[in-house]
């Protein structure tokens, strides 16, 4: 025996296929509109991380650290002095 579709049937996998009369997929302009809502939303979701993460213990260590090395001087922060320094010999 074959299969048999009534069109008061509910579609199926097998009847979808052939339905003429699906759903399109989006246009780019809706698919854009939701991407950019997507990234709204991870932007939204990194900066709530990363204020929690400052809150806490490691947080606090991590911007000291940071602040550290920032007032650290570097060779590069001093024009006056060569940052190579070639030594004749060995």
């Amino acid at each position: 025996m074959g299969n048999v579709c009534c069109l008061d049937e509910p579609a199926t996998k097998d009847t979808e296929a052939l339905n003429p009369h699906q759903e399109q997929p989006p246009s780019s302009q809706v698919k854009a509109e939701r991407d950019a809502e997507a990234r709204a939303m991870a932007a939204s979701a990194a900066q709530q991380r990363a204020e929690n993460f400052e809150k806490t213990a490691h947080g606090r260590a991590a911007r000291a650290h940071a602040e550290a090395a920032s007032k650290k001087s570097s060779p590069a922060s001093r024009p006056e002095e060569p940052v190579l320094k070639w030594q004749m010999g060995g």
